[in-house]
């Protein structure tokens, strides 16, 4: 297989994720919007995709992960090993 077949498979593959995503995103917009409150503002299949589009955001550096990760343990109870 040549690199050329290797990226169009690639980008095949991709592309049947992206509408295995926006599936997901269907059922789950469904959901939400039978189990919404009433006069709620429905939501809408972007509201459950995973990416949507370029990120605004600088991507965070490993720090600020463990920051984050160490902080969602302690509300939990947890705390990091030593």
């Amino acid at each position: 297989m040549t690199p050329r077949e290797l990226g169009w498979l690639r980008r095949a593959r991709e592309a049947l994720e992206e509408r295995a995503d926006a599936r997901a995103a269907l059922i789950a917009a469904v959901l939400a919007n039978i189990h919404r409150a009433q006069g709620a503002t429905a939501f809408g299949i972007e509201d459950f995709m995973l990416t949507k589009g370029p990120r605004d955001r600088e991507p965070q550096t490993t720090e600020q992960v463990n920051a984050q990760a160490i902080a969602a343990f302690a509300r939990l109870g947890m705390k990091p090993r030593t």
